[in-house]
């Protein structure tokens, strides 16, 4: 029986190749800090109680750590855009002991109802609530693309809302070039009551 041992020449040589192409093709991470000039974030022990309330759609965003500021959509963060742009409030409201209800508004009527269901919709963790991740996938001729964002809501010591979402983006291009980006966005939309 022949024993073929496993760190070659041609092992070590084909494992040099792919980081040099990861370090050549790039990997962009970006992961700012809360905001210093918010108000501070509100520590709770029941932040699904806290988060209670009508809060505006439209709230400022920095958008990984470049300095950027500018007005966004919540839906954006929340379902990744997917409810019309139109929304102008959101309700939060604790239905049940283990459910959080959101109800988008657009001119007083309701333009959409998600239901989450803690440990199977969200979960808390460090005092956030924590969303499932919002997964996209595409693969289109010579281009396969992953992306998710990951939403955590909390209140600041104003009672807006803040929304930061972990993002990450893989691609492969050629399926031998891989590409990736990783970063936080920061939200924040104030208490309308």
């Amino acid at each position: 029986m022949r024993v073929i041992p496993m760190f070659t020449v041609d092992y070590f040589n084909a494992c040099l190749a792919v980081v040099l192409m990861i370090s050549i093709t790039g990997c962009y991470i970006q992961n700012p800090e809360y905001p210093s000039a918010w108000p501070k974030i509100m520590k709770t022990t029941d932040v699904e109680s806290q988060i209670e309330g009508f809060y505006s759609c439209t709230g400022e965003i920095l958008k990984n750590g470049s300095g950027m500021w500018e007005m966004k959509s919540i839906t954006d963060f929340l379902i990744g855009g997917r409810t019309p742009p139109v929304c102008e409030y959101l309700e939060i409201s604790k239905v049940q002991p283990d459910s959080l209800e959101f109800r988008y508004f657009s001119s007083g009527v309701e333009i959409k109802k998600q239901i989450y269901k803690r440990d199977r919709d969200y979960h808390v963790q460090d005092n956030w609530i924590v969303l499932d991740s919002i997964v996209e996938v595409l693969a289109q001729n010579i281009v396969a693309v992953h992306a998710s964002m990951t939403p955590y809501l909390i209140t600041n010591d104003e009672q807006d809302l803040v929304v930061k979402v972990k993002n990450s983006d893989l691609g492969l291009i050629f399926v031998i070039f891989p590409s990736g980006t990783f970063g936080t966005e920061w939200g924040k939309f104030k208490r309308k009551k």
